[in-house]
């Protein structure tokens, strides 16, 4: 059975954190959001999240909608990874990733995470600007065939 923690709720919003093993139905609807926001969703979603070291999807959702996640996992005993995440467009500039951002950060704290990581394509401002408002900073560059990514650092308190 799924562990899942509703952290918080605001404005008919509930922001949880889920561990796994993770339900088949949050992880159709982080897919079908992934899709809805990229156009295409290549990524194996299910393999990463059972098979990377203490996975966690935090979400935020109205009405059993998922309007945002965020998903990420550990790169070392102390470092995590931020991996993926994205907010439903209808439902953007409403504060939901910064949420998600801080409820990952506070979560990540609280279990003796010092550092937290993460990458974003090169024209992707909207993230760059809220990992910048977050407390990120630039460290380098990922360079694939078709993509340059901004790798982003951050050490937790």
């Amino acid at each position: 059975m799924q562990h899942q923690e509703i952290l918080t709720t605001v404005a008919g919003m509930e922001f949880e954190a889920h561990l796994p093993p993770f339900d088949d139905r949050l992880l159709g609807s982080v897919r079908d959001l992934a899709f809805l926001v990229w156009g295409e969703f290549d990524l194996d979603l299910q393999w990463r999240l059972s098979s990377m070291p203490n996975p966690m999807v935090l979400s935020a959702s109205s009405s059993g909608h998922l309007l945002a996640f965020k998903c990420g996992y550990a790169l070392t005993q102390t470092r995590y990874y931020s991996w993926l995440g994205a907010v439903h467009p209808d439902h953007r500039r409403q504060g939901l990733a910064s949420r998600l951002t801080e409820m990952q950060h506070a979560w990540l704290a609280g279990r003796a995470y010092t550092a937290v990581e993460t990458a974003a394509d090169k024209d992707n401002t909207a993230m760059a600007a809220l990992n910048l408002r977050h407390g990120f900073v630039p460290h380098g560059l990922r360079t694939e065939p078709q993509r340059i990514q901004i790798l982003y650092a951050k050490q937790l308190p």
